[in-house]
């Protein structure tokens, strides 16, 4: 597909991005990219939350790393990011609760010990498959309730936050995406090359 596209290019211009539409030069390069497009996120996440003066818009760059600060594959990142879009959803859902519960009853212990339960159930489900979304539910439910005593309106912002660095990492997971099949090929096709030599 990328040769596809590369030879609909003019001739100059598709010698300079060779380097870019090249898979196996992405391929060696991956960690570059991978610090560039990250930092790029980061920049974005920065921009963003504090040219629209959000509050706590540092949710949307500790998002953005969480998401793809140590993934560099295309396919986990998009994995990653609708595990953390659900553990979002049901942390900050039933972090909110909490909060409207402390504000209108007022029992800080009935907080504490909610907030123990639920983290216990999360915890519970963090071991075995789906665990990564049990974990960021847990997290979440701190980050958007504190210890209780969060207002409902920092709640909601930090949820909007988090969900804006979802969107932001998926969108740059996007640019120049690494794709592991093809790591995969290279490094297969590197052992062989080593085996060749050492059998002859």
């Amino acid at each position: 597909m990328t040769a596809f596209r590369s030879s609909r290019l003019p001739p100059l211009l598709r010698q300079l991005l060779r380097p870019l539409l090249d898979p196996y030069r992405r391929y060696r390069n991956a960690r570059l990219i991978h610090a560039v497009r990250v930092s790029l996120g980061l920049l974005a996440t920065i921009v963003l939350t504090t040219g629209i003066n959000l509050p706590h818009g540092e949710w949307a760059s500790v998002t953005m790393l969480v998401v793809i600060g140590g993934l560099q594959h295309h396919g986990n990142i998009g994995k990653k990011a609708a595990e953390r879009a659900y553990g979002t959803l049901i942390g900050a859902g039933v972090g909110l609760l909490l909060v409207a519960q402390q504000v209108w009853l007022g029992l800080p212990w009935l907080t504490y010990f909610g907030m123990s339960v639920v983290c216990g159930f999360f915890s519970y489900h963090a071991i075995g498959k789906g665990g990564y979304t049990a974990l960021l539910s847990a997290i979440t439910v701190f980050i958007v309730a504190g210890h209780g005593d969060n207002p409902l309106t920092d709640g909601l912002w930090r949820t909007v936050d988090i969900l804006i660095g979802i969107v932001l990492a998926l969108a740059f997971s996007f640019a120049l995406p690494l794709y592991a099949v093809y790591s995969w090929r290279y490094k297969l096709a590197s052992a062989l090359r080593d085996c060749a030599s050492i059998y002859s």
